[in-house]
Order: structure tokens, then sequence, then C-alpha cells
């Protein structure tokens, strides 16, 4: 539903100017600006707010994961606690839906909750509950289901990095792999087809996120905290943006071809964890895994001694990178994002004026996750 128009103001950061390197990619460094903490300053700009999606009466949303943009305008809602994907039109209003719990085509048990949509507007699904990638497309403003794809032979696929289908109706997915002489272990992207045949194998690779394995634990853990390494990316059509949650910068890579356009470093110092630190971490997940104390201690001699300075990225086809800063200041912390061009010029500075998470940003639009005054999710539309 559409409601009044009102502003509200975020800060953004004064234009930077970049040096390029040499490579494949155009390597860019931030430099002659005023930094706070490593973080850099600016002026501030006007967001208008749009609207409020609630889902009116045709829909009840139990926790909203993910937002898409369709190539008609319309937006694909990804509801994760009730399996459901929701096509509703520019303004809120709904049009269909689809997915739904269960172990039939098309239908998800334990979904991942991140969706990338091609130029077809199709758009893959990983279930972990029944290991398969499930693949869909939006056509008459209707969610319908190609076919599914099992992973019985593969290692699950990276979470926090891109799953997408790729032009030529591939899957395209991370997961761990061993790609270099020394044995290093990376996350390399494959491309698979719908027989689950492997296609193009380790096209990309990038250094992995860190896993930490306890005591006599046979399987490791991927911990995704202000205190870990983690790579987190996001694809819009044939463009992936990824970044690791411990620099500040991204990569940026063309999803057909596997080509790293840019790459984009800022070196910022140093923030030191505390073990009391780490063992709250640690201790956070003793209560939802299966973690004894024996294997508490030896994950907590495991842990970083850096603290991460990012962590999220989104993409806006228009030719922008957003990256969410984790808080540096505990007694003012903020939900920031920085804002570079997709070449790497940073261009501003933004301070979300309320809780949430922003899920998508399409062509200047915001799409804002956050929960309404009786706290069921919805979504704040700002430009």
């Amino acid at each position: 539903m559409l409601l009044p128009l009102r502003f509200i103001l975020v800060k953004v950061g004064a234009l930077l100017l970049l040096s390029c390197g040499t490579g494949s990619a155009e390597q860019a460094t931030v430099s002659s600006v005023h930094f706070v903490n490593g973080i850099p300053e600016g002026p501030e700009i006007n967001f208008e707010h749009m609207l409020y999606i609630n889902g009116g009466e045709d829909v009840t949303f139990n926790r909203i994961s993910d937002l898409l943009v369709t190539s008609e305008g319309d937006l694909l809602i990804f509801d994760a606690g009730s399996s459901m994907a929701y096509l509703l039109d520019a303004d809120g209003n709904y049009l269909s839906s689809g997915i739904g719990e269960g172990q039939g085509p098309g239908e998800v048990r334990f979904p991942s909750s991140f969706l990338h949509i091609n130029n077809n507007d199709e758009f893959v699904v990983y279930c972990y509950g029944l290991r398969r990638f499930s693949v869909y497309k939006i056509k008459d403003r209707k969610i319908i289901h190609i076919f599914d794809t099992h992973t019985l032979d593969m290692l699950n696929p990276i979470v926090f990095l891109p799953i997408t289908v790729s032009a030529n109706g591939s899957i395209m997915f991370f997961e761990f792999g061993f790609n270099n002489p020394t044995g290093e272990i990376q996350e390399v992207a494959k491309q698979i087809n719908r027989e689950g045949e492997i296609v193009r194998d380790s096209y990309i690779s990038i250094p992995a996120s860190e896993m930490f394995t306890p005591g006599s634990r046979q399987s490791p853990i991927l911990i995704s905290s202000p205190h870990g390494r983690i790579n987190r990316g996001v694809v819009h059509g044939d463009m992936m943006v990824i970044i690791n949650q411990v620099d500040l910068g991204f990569q940026r890579y063309s999803v057909e071809t596997g080509e790293l356009l840019t790459e984009v470093i800022k070196d910022v110092p140093d923030l030191p964890v505390t073990r009391d630190e780490n063992r709250e971490i640690i201790n956070f997940l003793s209560g939802s895994s299966e973690i004894d104390q024996s294997q508490m201690s030896d994950l907590l001699d495991q842990m970083p001694v850096v603290r991460g300075n990012v962590s999220h990225v989104r993409y806006d086809p228009a030719g922008y990178v957003w990256i969410k800063l984790l808080p540096h200041d505990e007694e003012d912390p903020k939900l920031e994002w920085l804002v570079f061009t997709e070449e790497g010029e940073f261009t501003g500075r933004m301070i979300q004026g309320e809780q949430g998470n922003i899920l998508r940003v399409e062509n200047g639009i915001i799409y804002l996750r956050m929960d309404d005054e009786d706290e069921l999710p919805m979504v704040r539309v700002l430009r």
C-alpha cells in the first residue's frame, strides 16, 4: 500500500581519487580524504520515503529473507519462515506466489535465504534438507518451476556466496576446493547443468572463508560474526560482487567469463579482538550446536585476533556497490553503508536511520527489511 511521502537524512562521503594498478582488473585504492577509525567521512544527502510493503490482506510475512526485482519491475519477496516466494507489483499489491515447503518438484525443506535473478527472470533456490537446486522463472507474473537438480555427490554450496542461473541455463555456485600447487583451500565457482553434471569447474577462485574444527569434531564450523573472515557476495544478471568481512573493498566478476573486472582495496587499521570477546561468540555457538567444553577450548585457540570491518554487500545494477560496515564505536554503534561505483570510485556514506537490513538496491531504490509496530516483518522502500 502507498503511504504519504516523508524524508529522512543520511550521510554520504566525499568523492575519492583512485589510482589504478596493473593486472587483469582495475585495482583501486582510496586516498585524499579524512578518515575516522579508517572510515571515510562526508556530507549529507536526502532520501525520500516511498512506501511500506506489508503484504496487505493477501500475504502474511513470517521471516522475509530476500527480495528481487524482475525485469518488469515487480518484486519477488522470499519468506524463509514459510518457504514461500511472493510476487508483488511495484506498489506492493499481491500478484501470485509459489515454491512452498515439501519434498515434491519445486518444493523445499530448509532453503537457503539468498536469491539471485538473471536477465531472463530465472532464479535458483538451494534446499539443504533435500540437497538439491530448484530453478524457477517469472513468466506472465507467475512463479513457474523449471527443474530440480540433486547434489548428493557434491559438497554443500557456500551459503554466503552467490548461487545463480547463468544465461545458458547452468547453475553457478561456490564450494570448497583445492585449486593451486600449494594445496591452499579456496572457494571455487562451478557450473552444473540440469542433470547435475559439472560443465565448468573452478573458473573463479578466491581465498577460503575461515573454518574452525573444535577438538575431535569431524566437520568444521564456518563462523559468520564480526570475528570471522567470511566471504559474501551478490549477483545481478551477469555481474557478481564479492567482499571479505575483514577487508574493506570488493571484487567484481563476470559470471559468464569468470573475469575479474575490478578489485578495490582500502587499508584500514587492524582492530584487535580480545579473548573474552571470542569467548562470547563460542558461548553463543555452544547454545545452538553440539559443542562440548573441550571442543570449546580448542575452538577458542583457533579464533581470529582481528575484528572484521564489513558485514554485507549489495549491488545496484545502475553501477554502484554498497558495503555495510560493522560498528566500530561501541558507545555509538551505527548502521553505515559505503557506496562505490562499480569501478571503485568512492561516492558516499549512508547512515541507516533505523534497525533492519537493506535487502536490495535497484536503480537508486532501496528495499529495507524491518518490523512494523506489531513486530511483523515488512519492507520499507526508499528513493
